[in-house]
């Protein structure tokens, strides 16, 4: 099982480390701004699926929702909803 805190605190983690910078989250109207506007770079975007798939065993499909990249909140509930999916699936095997 996992926690959605410590999750959403890895996950602020894992964008601050992409962007280079702390970033402002606690702030509602951050947390839903593009990451673009936060800073993140192509290199960094690249950067934070890599380190979020090794994070929680997430593995980025092509045909991924771009929604799901489009604030760090959109990011996080695409990763919660991954891990509640994953939860079920063990939890019903």
């Amino acid at each position: 099982m996992y926690d959605s805190t410590t999750v959403a605190e890895h996950l602020r983690g894992l964008l601050e480390n992409a962007v280079g910078a702390p970033l402002p989250l606690d702030d509602p109207a951050a947390r839903a701004a593009s990451l673009w506007n936060l800073g993140l770079t192509s290199a960094g975007f690249m950067r934070l699926l890599a380190d979020a798939e090794d994070a929680f065993g997430i593995e980025w499909d092509l045909d991924e929702p771009t929604d799901a990249f489009s604030s760090y909140d959109a990011l996080l509930a695409h990763v919660t909803a991954h891990l509640e999916r994953r939860a079920a699936k063990a939890g019903g095997a």
